[in-house]
């Protein structure tokens, strides 16, 4: 049982460096969401990988992205923000089984007739300025929720080592997406500074062509 355990855990965290190289490879937001649902979905032999994020107003869940898409009308795109799963998910930093009744865990599996064991889990969406002059006391996080669905062959349902997985990746995510803002927010700011860099320059141009 031992030397079972431990081949176990070493499949894991070669799974786990694995999937990290790969998300970490890309400084690009969307590219990193859908390069995990892709690893994971591999890894893990899923039936289908979901990511829901806040909207603006943060009244609901949208879903931004998906391994699999449903061409059905009644496929539920958005779940309020105060459905109890999602709830519940933001508050816990684990991963979490859903209910075979979640409304979250049935709009994330396109054919229910062929999903299993659905589980999720936060990942935050850290802002550059939630880092600018230290560290707040309070910081209104954007949390996006990661969704993972087996398929319905698979009966025995999420194993521990697997759920260990999902949490590591989640935090390798976060991490991934962090950098990536920063890096929007440099680029922003670049290109803000040369937009008034050439402002500049044509007011002193046409202050020189005025005298």
């Amino acid at each position: 049982q031992e030397v079972g355990l431990m081949k176990i855990q070493k499949e894991a965290s070669w799974h786990v460096r694995m999937l990290t190289q790969e998300i970490r490879k890309s400084l690009d937001k969307h590219t990193i969401l859908y390069t995990t649902l892709v690893e994971l979905s591999k890894t893990l032999d899923l039936h289908n990988c979901a990511v829901w994020m806040p909207n603006e107003k943060r009244g609901e869940m949208n879903l931004t992205h998906e391994l699999k898409t449903s061409s059905s009308q009644q496929y539920r795109r958005s779940i309020p923000i105060n459905d109890p799963d999602v709830l519940e998910i933001r508050e816990s930093e684990r991963v979490m089984i859903l209910r075979p009744d979640s409304a979250l865990g049935s709009a994330s599996s396109v054919e229910s007739s062929e999903s299993g064991a659905v589980a999720a889990i936060r990942m935050p969406m850290l802002r550059v300025s939630n880092f600018k002059g230290g560290t707040p006391q309070l910081v209104d996080t954007h949390y996006a929720i990661l969704v993972l669905v087996l398929p319905v062959a698979d009966s025995g349902g999420w194993s521990h080592h697997e759920l260990e997985i999902v949490e590591v990746v989640a935090d390798q995510v976060a991490v991934a997406l962090s950098h990536a803002a920063v890096l929007e927010e440099s680029q922003l700011m670049r290109e803000k500074l040369a937009e008034q860099n050439r402002a500049l320059q044509q007011a002193k141009k046409n202050a020189m062509m005025a005298s």
